[in-house]
């Protein structure tokens, strides 16, 4: 059964496909699986982002400060079957080579790290309608799965804020209200969870 790790109700975010193969490399299953290659296509995955840090290795090197040897050595795989736990798709340094990657908006939801990936540059279209938001999720502890859309976005990831280029600002202002929506939603969960209720809370509280 899995077991959700996430510090807040979601509302209507359900996991899209949650039965990905448990081998060590799920999450590059479920990138490979939104991105619309499926699933089997993970070993690409982890092949392209590999050559997008060698590609562009300045800025990455920075953005990891000093670990981009193991950031590296994380894609890098001697067999197709089950890999190590320091092969596992690793959150943040992958959430922003991911991002980069595939000019998609990344969102990941875990107990300690559920956070908004945006493109470490490039700018933003203007218009949110084309834009592809990815979300996957941490379960079990050792578990990622894919979820659909319709959520509020959880705070930018830090690097992003430190190291994206002048023009990718425009990704964070064309999402500024479904960021601003999560802060509210943790503030309301805040006051419910230092007052609790003595009937039932709606759900909808939450939403």
């Amino acid at each position: 059964m899995l077991k959700p790790s996430f510090p807040v109700q979601k509302g209507n975010v359900v996991y899209r496909k949650p039965y990905l193969t448990t081998d060590g490399n799920c999450g590059f299953r479920a990138i490979a699986l939104l991105l619309g290659f499926g699933e089997e296509c993970w070993s690409l995955v982890r092949k392209r982002l590999d050559q997008e840090i060698v590609s562009h290795v300045t800025p990455y090197d920075r953005l990891f400060t000093g670990h981009i040897k193991e950031v590296r050595d994380s894609l890098m795989i001697s067999g197709l079957g089950v890999q190590p736990m320091d092969k596992w798709l690793s959150i943040p340094d992958m959430g922003y080579v991911i991002a980069t990657t595939y000019n998609i908006i990344l969102v990941t939801f875990g107990m300690t790290f559920s956070m908004t990936f945006f493109p470490m540059r490039g700018s933003h279209s203007g218009s949110t309608k084309n834009d592809r938001i990815c979300c996957i999720g941490f379960v079990n502890g050792n578990h990622w799965v894919p979820m659909k859309d319709g959520f509020p976005m959880p705070d930018i990831a830090p690097g992003w804020k430190q190291y994206h280029t002048n023009e990718a600002t425009s990704w964070a202002i064309a999402y500024i209200d479904r960021l601003q929506h999560w802060g509210y939603l943790l503030d309301r969960l805040s006051r419910v969870t230092q007052n609790p209720p003595t009937e039932l809370v709606d759900a909808n509280v939450f939403r």
